[in-house]
């Protein structure tokens, strides 16, 4: 039985709301005639009185029916419907109301397990589609040329690096120096799968809670399993991202056509689960909470996004001119492992001096780029857990642990801006050697991550400040209000 004043369920047969004290029926008593009385009426049905008209003599019988009727109530009692009154001083007349109430609360009933079967389908959906698509994440090599394009072979996909990624180490000379980035393409894979299965099983038992009780929302579940699949994807292309554009000639990786139908669909779902559930507790939410919340939510989610693309658009990204011919070349990290290990074979039986250079460069890089990946996977992890805290409650107050997330996504996509601009012109220089005006590092994507790391943790600390929890206890009276 949900309370209309303030959206409390409380227990089949409850005459008052255990939350605000007002009658669960609709009812109140009519300070001149001691009826019952529709609440939102202004004047009594049975004597036709005022009911928001000063009492003066009629005071006395006020208080005598109201001390009756608390005395009498019983509020944990059955009872046959929702509108049943426990007094009636008029039994034909209570009779007639309480029909009305019954049938206004079953439709009540029925539009609210609607809405929640809608939101439970949609997050069962989004559940599905994100695991399903998860073992079918990968990139398709892409030739570009004249506004046409076209797929020019055999793609990459996750299992790659359990197979053919790990033939390299048995087959290419200097196979250790490739070892850094297949470690980092199996650890990206690894991760997404434990992030998928943990939230299955969290998922599937929340599933079940609701299918006893109809009233559980699974609702975060979908919102983790859809940004777990999201992360695992930005973070596969980061890995494998690798384009080469020259002349007007452009191959490069782009995600394939799963993948994309996985993204679209989640989407989708998402969105429907997250209104309809929304909708259900729009009798606790007040607008200006709501508005707060939600927007600030939004932003952050929208400009989150677009800044966990950013990793998918390489990690390092030269310009070259030469001979009147310009190349620009993006390399994930695994692009960038390989690189680092073919001029590793090339300096091999190079002196001392030049070997022990290269040693320290291909060190320092390897560093750098593993630290990345870490803030990488751990910043899609608070941005996560941000949502879950977020997305799914617009309406109610941020704690400091949504605030913390925040603001640890926030850095972590910073300092991985700074962490390219280091590897570019310390470390990037010495297997690029670009300098003079032909050659020129693209540092669209240090400088995006820099710019939205920032935005993101004045946004979360701004949202934290309007929807800030309210600490101070409410006072809650013993006896219910009686209206």
């Amino acid at each position: 039985m949900i309370c209309a004043r303030c959206g409390t369920d409380n227990v089949e047969g409850a005459v008052f709301c255990k939350k605000c004290g007002r009658r669960l029926d609709g009812n109140a008593i009519c300070p001149h005639c001691g009826n019952l009385t529709p609440g939102d009426g202004e004047f009594c049905i049975h004597c036709g009185s005022n009911r928001n008209a000063p009492i003066d003599e009629n005071l006395k019988y006020q208080k005598e029916s109201e001390a009756s009727l608390v005395k009498n109530t019983k509020p944990f009692a059955p009872t046959p419907s929702v509108g049943t009154s426990v007094i009636a001083t008029n039994k034909k007349t209570t009779k007639n109301v309480n029909q009305v109430n019954k049938s206004v609360g079953l439709k009540s009933s029925k539009l609210t397990f609607a809405f929640r079967l809608t939101s439970f389908i949609s997050s069962c959906l989004v559940i599905f589609f994100s695991t399903l698509f998860t073992f079918l994440v990968g990139v398709i090599p892409t030739l570009s040329t004249s506004g046409e394009s076209a797929s020019t072979g055999e793609g990459v996909n996750l299992y790659y690096f359990f197979s053919d990624a790990l033939d390299v180490l048995g087959t290419a000379n200097g196979s250790e120096f490739y070892l850094p980035g297949i470690i980092f393409g199996i650890i990206v894979v690894i991760a997404g799968l434990i992030g998928i299965a943990i939230t299955l099983g969290f998922s599937i038992k929340a599933i079940v809670t609701w299918v006893k009780n109809k009233e559980t929302s699974i609702t975060k579940y979908a919102v983790i399993s859809y940004f777990v699949f999201i992360g695992l994807v930005s973070l596969f292309m980061l890995i494998t991202c690798t384009s080469i554009d020259t002349s007007g000639i452009s191959v490069k990786y782009s995600l394939n056509g799963a993948t994309i139908a996985g993204i679209i669909l989640g989407a989708i779902f998402l969105l429907t689960s997250v209104v309809f559930d929304t909708l259900l507790k729009k009798n606790t939410i007040s607008l200006k909470s709501f508005l707060t919340s939600s927007i600030s939510t939004s932003l952050i989610m929208i400009i989150g996004l677009v800044t966990i693309s950013l990793l998918g658009m390489g990690y390092l990204s030269v310009t070259q001119e030469s001979v009147g011919i310009s190349s620009t070349t993006s390399m994930g990290l695994y692009g960038i492992s390989s690189m680092l290990g073919q001029t590793g074979v090339n300096l091999y039986e190079t002196s001392d001096e030049v070997w022990n250079e290269f040693i320290g460069n291909y060190l320092g890089s390897t560093i750098l780029m593993g630290l990345s990946l870490a803030f990488a996977i751990y910043g899609i992890y608070s941005f996560i857990v941000y949502l879950r805290n977020t997305l799914t409650n617009f309406g109610d107050k941020f704690n400091k642990s949504t605030l913390i997330n925040g603001i640890n996504f926030g850095a972590c996509m910073t300092l991985i801006g700074v962490l390219i601009f280091i590897n570019d012109y310390v470390f990037g220089n010495y297997f690029f050697n670009v300098d003079g005006e032909n050659s020129k590092y693209n540092l669209t994507v240090p400088i995006m991550l820099l710019i939205f790391g920032i935005l993101i943790i004045f946004g979360a600390i701004v949202s934290y400040i309007f929807n800030k929890e309210d600490k101070k206890e409410i006072e809650v009276s013993e006896e219910p209000e009686l209206e």
